[in-house]
């Protein structure tokens, strides 16, 4: 009995760190298999707004453009388009990327009257709500054109989205679809301002 527990233990000392070794093994390699496809999620933000000022609807209108819009502070509204933080896998052996949840955050910017009365109220709701249904238009074609932006991802080095070839495929991209929408909508990059002005006697602060 003893000579059998003595063999026993011997096969398990054995046995034991064999089966750590090749387990270890088998999870460095799994740690390198993506767990589902790589895709690309959008976030839509919360709206925000920027200040416009006005005594009449006609100058807040004119007032309306966005300081914050890149590169064009004639625009009404704006839709921001930004890469956040997008979890990836590396191969260990080629350092490349093989797995990317790319995830694009879309935020609308529009204008808020500040001095907007009652009076003039459903005259500038209706062109904020226009300039609203401009931006949702753009996010139609962002989720669209942008749906397969992992795939520019894959295959390069880990930090391959902070690099300047990165982000001048990605502005592009961006840019593309934005030209897009405007020749396929009916008025362009415009948006439809009111066509009569009405002034204000009591500022309304309240909006």
């Amino acid at each position: 009995m003893k000579f059998q527990k003595i063999v026993i233990i011997i096969v398990l000392m054995i046995i034991l760190p064999t089966s750590l070794v090749l387990n270890s093994a088998h999870n460095s390699y799994a740690i390198e298999k993506c767990k589902r496809p790589s895709s690309t999620q959008f976030l839509i933000l919360p709206t925000s707004f920027y200040d416009v000022h006005g005594k009449d609807l006609k100058e807040a209108v004119e007032n309306s453009k966005d300081p914050n819009s890149q590169g064009d502070k004639t625009l009404v509204s704006h839709t921001f388009v930004k890469l956040e933080e997008s979890p990836t896998l590396t191969n260990k052996k080629s350092g490349k990327i093989t797995c990317i949840n790319a995830k694009i955050s879309l935020t609308i910017h529009l204008p808020k009257w500040i001095e907007k009365c009652e009076k003039a109220k459903d005259e500038w709701d209706k062109f904020v709500q226009r300039a609203l249904d401009h931006e949702q238009g753009h996010v139609k074609f962002l989720k669209k054109d942008l749906e397969n932006l992992h795939k520019e991802i894959l295959g390069h080095e880990k930090g391959y989205t902070g690099t300047k070839e990165f982000k001048s495929i990605f502005e592009k991209m961006v840019k593309d679809s934005e030209d897009r929408f405007h020749s396929a909508s009916a008025n362009g990059e415009q948006v439809p301002v009111p066509k009569n002005n009405i002034i204000c006697e009591k500022p309304d602060v309240e909006n």
